[in-house]
């Protein structure tokens, strides 16, 4: 794997900076109150360049919607590495769940709603289905589903 280029990191940077700050106002204000000009003021890039990144406000939120549901796919994998048995791996799960909620607050019902939207028929959805029925069905495999 080849190093990753300045402009790749520059890049990365600023996409990460305009996905922060989107996903920062839109918990707070909604996603239709929330205007890509004030997204760009608090990313500190001009409005140019945040459509050299994402040709509209709503593939922002779509790439949120897949970056949650990888997150929570990252969630479960981590539950069943640490969990012994099913209950423990959906304790982890859930526990872990708990506390990113509780540190990120409440999300707008817009956000949540449009996320929800997004990522319904999403490949990405898929594969935090998968692992969530692959965690299951190794318990009920192992015999721990009354544990």
């Amino acid at each position: 794997m080849r190093p990753e280029s300045r402009t790749e990191r520059n890049k990365r940077e600023i996409r990460g900076r305009i996905l922060a700050s989107a996903a920062g106002l839109f918990v707070e204000h909604g996603i239709e109150a929330t205007k890509v000009e004030v997204i760009c003021e608090q990313a500190d890039i001009a409005v140019r360049t945040f459509f050299n990144h994402f040709p509209s406000k709503r593939d922002v939120v779509h790439q949120l919607g897949i970056d949650a549901t990888s997150e929570v796919t990252a969630r479960i994998s981590a539950a069943h590495e640490r969990g012994h048995s099913t209950r423990e791996r959906l304790t982890a799960f859930f526990s872990d769940s708990i506390e990113v909620s509780l540190h990120r607050g409440p999300p707008h019902p817009e956000l949540l709603a449009s996320l929800v939207a997004v990522l319904f028929g999403s490949t990405d959805l898929q594969a935090a289905r998968d692992a969530m029925i692959a965690l299951l069905t190794e318990g009920v495999e192992a015999g721990d589903e009354h544990g």
